[in-house]
């Protein structure tokens, strides 16, 4: 022959063809089973050297004369054992707990869990994305060619599938990571929160009028939720182009942003089966967990009776709610317990460009019963802060 075949020879250690099998056989037990293989041997202290015939292409390694000694032992010889594991016990970390809270509150609420790419197209809308997206090398498809730097395009896309196979009331929610850019080529990943929702929030009956989603509808949500995660947020006029301009909010805690939420904005409605009124919030887990509470206070239940007043306002269009019940808030001081706007009226007997404004205070002191001489001297100094800072005056 030109090129004559090397007789290749293999190792086989006593010790570890027993670990691997799990039986006990001496190396002139293993030797005989090698010989009725015409797998010639030799000793070599406790191990065997095997010569491989040329025709045994399969036999390259040591695992694969061991599997060849179990072969020949017996498969049904072998006895039965289990794995010794030891296993050590992990706990959850702070974020993993808040993951976990929230998807057992979002199944609580109706919600249903989906899960989407963390790829996704490279020529997407740029309200879609935060930052310049991380570019794959070798991609699946064009369609799934960059990282994604937001959950929102795959809560978008999920409900725009859903909408158009006539699903119309839709409560989607995702857990999910997103990917940003960092120094060295590197991506940094942040865990993110991200709602879907569209349609009715309950279902049309006999009994009452169906009623479709709206932002106050959302801003309820989303409390529920900074509620859960023991979280202290705050609402301001919100400034995405992914939403429209006049019906967004963005959340802080403390100083800190920590998402948002809006209507889609009309220029993504590009079908006709699409709903007009689309909504969608994303939070971002990784600030939410570091700013939340690490404990949660109880109070007792108070065994004194409450005050209540109402107050109707006369505001300037341009004064929102926000301003106004802070300075409610702040006059208050530790009796006001609780202060929230239930009415909200223009036309007939209203100037233009104002608007009447009606809050529910509630007073209550946990160590005696409050009289209205106590009261009305917090109530002229809120009306009289609200005149002098917002030109809001009482009705």
């Amino acid at each position: 022959y030109p090129k004559p075949e090397i007789l290749r020879q293999i190792r086989v250690r006593t010790k570890r063809a027993n670990r691997v099998i799990g039986i006990n056989l001496t190396p002139a037990q293993i030797e005989t089973f090698l010989l009725r293989l015409k797998l010639d041997t030799r000793r070599d202290g406790e191990d065997l050297i095997v010569s491989v015939p040329p025709y045994r292409h399969d036999l390259e390694l040591e695992v694969d004369i061991i599997e060849e000694i179990a072969r020949m032992y017996g498969y049904n010889n072998i006895p039965e054992t289990l794995p010794a594991i030891t296993s050590v016990l992990q706990l959850p970390t702070p974020l993993q707990k808040v993951c976990n809270r929230l998807r057992d509150h979002m199944v609580s609420c109706g919600f249903n869990e989906i899960m989407t790419y963390s790829f996704i197209p490279a020529n997407i809308n740029e309200s879609f994305r935060e930052k310049k997206p991380l570019l794959l090398q070798n991609p699946l498809s064009e369609e799934l060619s960059t990282m994604r730097t937001s959950i929102k395009w795959g809560m978008y896309d999920a409900l725009r599938r859903n909408i158009l196979n006539d699903e119309f009331n839709l409560r989607l929610f995702e857990i999910g990571r997103v990917f940003h850019p960092a120094a060295g080529g590197l991506s940094e990943e942040f865990t993110r929160l991200c709602l879907g929702f569209c349609g009715s929030v309950n279902p049309r009956d006999w009994r009452r009028n169906s009623e479709n989603f709206d932002l106050y509808v959302i801003k309820g949500i989303v409390e529920n939720i900074a509620k859960l995660l023991r979280l202290k947020i705050k609402f301001a006029p919100g400034s995405c182009s992914l939403f429209h301009p006049t019906m967004q909010m963005e959340l802080s805690a403390g100083k800190t942003h920590i998402g948002e939420f809006g209507q889609l904005h009309p220029e993504f409605i590009d079908n006709k089966k699409m709903p007009k009124c689309i909504y969608m919030v994303e939070i971002d887990l990784d600030k939410a967990a570091n700013a939340a509470e690490d404990s949660q206070r109880m109070q007792p239940i108070p065994d004194l009776p409450a005050i209540r007043r109402d107050l109707a306002l006369l505001a300037p269009e341009s004064v929102g709610n926000r301003d106004i019940s802070k300075i409610l808030t702040n006059e208050g001081k530790a009796l006001l317990e609780d202060c929230y706007l239930f009415d909200v009226y223009q036309g007939k007997g209203i100037e233009p460009g104002f608007r009447s404004l009606a809050y529910a205070l509630t007073f209550r002191d946990l160590k005696k019963t409050l009289t209205d001489e106590e009261i009305q001297p917090l109530i002229d100094k809120m009306i009289g802060r609200l005149d002098r800072e917002l030109s809001v005056k009482l009705r």
